[in-house]
């Protein structure tokens, strides 16, 4: 994993290089933006460690634009485009994985003025920032949402609210960033001269390393297993694009 990071690194710190040159040397032909709304689902070993029901998984996909891309055009057969994604999974009750997505890719396409079609693929490399954001019966050391729910509706009313949610012990899960890659297919099909609806599926591979401890209120360490969670995703996605 770590040489796929550095090799992912290496990779990108070039094409930065490349796309920053291009621009100086004003060869980017057109310049797109666009957003998009998807669908997708998790493709990879669902097995979270420290979920309460593990392999209980579920995709949260949300009523909004999660995608937003910039798409370089260099020449009639191809561009570089930036993109900005959002994913995020319910591990069965215990919390929520979010992970940010940032892509830089390789697009090869063509413009078909005829019939106003603009068929691409794509093929790039991802950082990937993800988060656990737990749920307060989990992190504080709880075995389930009621028998939280019981203990607080038991606090009094002069004690210390974090003081009562303790159990003796608290979980916490720590995930890294991660470098990825990003292949897949995708269209524009203009209804106007600069206005095209974007039709893209995707294909995002990654892993994230995983910290799963559990601590005593004194801060001696109970449990520690450090592991890998797949963060591979297929996605389907529809949007707009506007080209200037």
């Amino acid at each position: 994993m770590k040489t796929r990071g550095l090799f992912s690194a290496a990779v990108l710190a070039v094409l930065l290089v490349a796309t920053a040159g291009l621009a100086q040397a004003e060869l980017i032909k057109e310049v797109a933006v666009g957003t998009r709304w998807k669908s997708f689902q998790l493709t990879g070993d669902k097995d979270f460690v420290g979920t309460i029901t593990s392999g209980a998984v579920d995709e949260r996909t949300e009523w909004y634009p999660t995608n937003f891309n910039m798409l370089f055009v260099l020449c009639p057969y191809g561009g570089v485009s930036l993109e900005y994604d959002r994913f995020g999974a319910t591990m069965e009750k215990d919390g929520n994985l979010y992970w940010n997505t940032f892509t830089l890719g390789l697009n090869l396409r063509h413009h078909f003025k005829q019939w106003n079609l603009a068929p691409y693929g794509v093929v790039g490399l991802t950082y990937n920032s993800p988060n656990f954001e737990e749920n307060n019966w989990w992190r504080y050391g709880w075995s389930g949402q009621a028998e939280f729910d019981a203990h607080m509706a038991a606090k009094p009313a002069n004690v210390d609210t974090l003081e009562w949610m303790k159990s003796g012990r608290v979980r916490n899960m720590k995930t890294d960033p991660a470098l990825g890659f990003t292949f897949g297919v995708g269209l524009d099909y203009f209804v106007w001269k600069n206005v095209a609806i974007n039709a893209d599926v995707r294909w995002n591979l990654a892993s994230t390393d995983v910290s799963y401890t559990i601590v005593s209120d004194s801060g001696d360490t109970l449990l520690r297993r450090d592991f890998s969670y797949d963060l591979d995703t297929l996605s389907y996605s529809l949007g707009l694009r506007w080209y200037f």
